[in-house]
């Protein structure tokens, strides 16, 4: 006992004698274990009770491992489909699946594709249908994988094709366009240059020729006259710009609200050129304020609110006290403008 004792104490003395060298034999040491272990407990996938990287999908218990990609069964592990490099899963049991660089629908009860894998895009299932994508061709699809529309549609690289309120806006061709229901058949024919269906008032607003019309869910006419454009807003009403910048607003039942609208009037500041105590420059007003319609463009007021200039410029700034530079071109990279006056007259 006695023996044992002397060793313990042997023991103890040479550890505190050499304290670095145990630290570092014990790191050597439980470092490769510590890596040991959590590989062992994270990816030893046939012997671990739960895979971060598996999730169970559908109503039949299967599971997708998407560090893998495949599709097995719980019971057996029998994998149905593999190779996947992704599924968008927005909680119906049909879902897009992406596999090649090709897109198809699975079933995520059965874990089988119901379509073909050859389409190049595809969206949610919204209304009991899908819409996929094949080169300029677009098709719509059932929730058993049937193609419901025999002629397919042309696909002129819209960016969201998915059927809100049971209703989706397709070209018939390359120059015309209309509004299908989910059986595929036109609630408003294919014979405008544009269109735009707002889904949260039942409202269409088209375009054919130089004409524009806004229609209602019974095809009723709202709106008609040759407008610049004409834009449904969500709460105001429906904006009308005319050929000259002027924006009207009417309520969506076609009734005239306001004669003349705007979105913003502002203050029009230039640089004096002169520092303060501070050694920042001073700022004044101009003789004029700016003001924007509901499309982003911008005018001139003078200071008693009458215009000066109809809203055609993208952007104004004042060069001086009586002199603004005011630019047509949205892009900042490619800016064409030119030189007005506080009245609104263009300087040559």
């Amino acid at each position: 006992m006695k023996k044992i004792s002397s060793s313990v104490v042997n023991v103890c003395n040479f550890i505190k004698r050499h304290k670095s060298l145990f630290i570092v034999l014990l790191v050597i040491i439980m470092v490769p274990l510590s890596y040991l272990g959590l590989r062992c407990y994270f990816c030893n996938i046939s012997t671990d009770e739960y895979d971060y990287c598996e999730r169970r999908i559908g109503r039949n218990g299967l599971i997708y491992n998407d560090c893998h990609g495949y599709i097995k069964t719980s019971k057996t592990g029998k994998k149905l489909i593999t190779g996947i490099e992704w599924i968008r899963d927005d909680g119906d049991s049909i879902c897009v699946l992406a596999k090649d660089f090709r897109r198809a629908y699975v079933n995520l009860n059965t874990g089988k594709l119901i379509t073909d894998l050859a389409y190049d895009k595809a969206w949610v299932f919204c209304n009991g249908v899908g819409v996929m994508t094949r080169g300029d061709s677009l098709y719509v699809f059932d929730r058993s994988g049937k193609r419901v529309n025999r002629k397919p549609f042309y696909y002129d690289d819209e960016y969201e094709m998915v059927f809100h309120d049971g209703v989706l806006v397709v070209h018939d061709d390359a120059d015309h366009i209309g509004v299908i229901d989910t059986k595929c058949q036109w609630i408003f024919p294919p014979v405008y240059d544009e269109l735009e269906y707002d889904a949260d008032h039942k409202l269409c607003s088209v375009r054919k020729g130089e004409k524009r019309m806004v229609f209602n869910s019974d095809m009723d006419t709202i709106l008609c006259g040759e407008w610049k454009k004409v834009s449904i807003s969500y709460s105001a009403g429906i904006v009308v710009t005319e050929t000259n910048g002027v924006e009207r607003l009417f309520d969506y039942e076609g009734k005239l609200l306001c004669d003349v609208v705007y979105s913003d009037i502002e203050t029009l500041t230039y640089n004096t050129g002169r520092t303060d105590s501070d050694d920042d420059y001073i700022y004044e007003d101009c003789n004029c304020l700016i003001y924007s319609n509901y499309s982003g463009k911008k005018g001139l007021m003078d200071r008693e609110y009458n215009i000066l200039t109809p809203p055609i410029y993208s952007e104004i700034t004042a060069k001086s006290r009586h002199i603004l530079f005011a630019t047509f071109s949205d892009s900042w990279y490619n800016e064409v403008g030119t030189l007005i006056d506080d009245r609104g007259h263009q300087i040559r």
